[in-house]
């Protein structure tokens, strides 16, 4: 009998005899595949030794999409807050910049069904944490470039219970405007008094900008979109 159909008949057995549910194995330093919104993510892991109730961070990596890096960059300040850190893998084919940097807010000028927007994998994500630990996790969030695009459009449209965002280094931001159209304001997306609640909880986020110097401006990324010079006016406006 073959692994895998040895593992079904267990569980067909374990649904008709009523077996206990298998305990969540805690997170451990690595690679992991797991399965989210019912597509395989690679996630990479780090758990800090002598830390027995970590609170979690989940760091998102820039264009280069080289998670493992910026997991292993972030083990130095897991290890001195005691924090469990994922840093999960979005790949270029499912995830173009559209849906990654821009949050897939938009595409070709049309606004997308929210239940499919990126950011709602990131409660997907805090849940698996939750699960796999076995508690309740408070958890903060950590992007650079790309990644901090992608926070920051998660930040203005997907509520969550993060203690904190901190967006470092993105190409572009979500303007708190309703008269700047998504992804780069809440035009299009809210209006009136749905736009006035949405731009006061984007403006109550636990939002920090975190900004470097000789960043190049030489790639896509880094270069502010041609809206900016419209952004411009139109908050300097108000």
């Amino acid at each position: 009998m073959t692994t895998t159909r040895y593992l079904s008949v267990v569980a067909i057995l374990c649904g008709l005899l009523g077996c206990a549910p298998v305990a969540a194995a805690p997170i451990t330093t690595g690679r992991q595949v797991i399965d989210i919104d019912g597509a395989p993510m690679v996630v990479f892991t780090y758990r800090p030794p002598g830390c027995s109730d970590p609170s979690l961070l989940m760091v998102f990596h820039g264009v280069a999409r080289n998670a493992r890096t910026y997991r292993d960059d972030a083990r130095a300040l897991a290890d001195r807050l005691c924090l469990l850190v994922l840093a999960p893998v979005f790949d270029k084919r499912a995830f173009p910049a559209w849906r990654y940097q821009r949050g897939g807010i938009v595409k070709d000028a049309v606004v997308q069904d929210a239940r499919d927007w990126s950011g709602r994998l990131v409660l997907d994500l805090v849940a698996w944490a939750r699960a796999q630990e076995g508690r309740p996790l408070a958890y903060s969030l950590l992007g650079h470039s790309a990644g901090a695009q992608f926070l920051d459009r998660l930040a203005a449209f997907v509520p969550t219970e993060a203690r904190r965002i901190v967006i470092a280094n993105p190409g572009s931001y979500v303007f708190p405007s309703l008269e700047i159209d998504a992804p780069y304001g809440l035009g299009k997306v809210y209006s009136g008094s749905e736009g006035e609640a949405a731009l006061r909880r984007y403006l109550e986020q636990p939002l920090t900008i975190y900004l470097g110097q000789a960043i190049p401006a030489t790639t896509s990324e880094t270069i502010i979109p041609r809206r900016w010079p419209r952004a411009r006016r139109a908050t300097s406006a108000e």
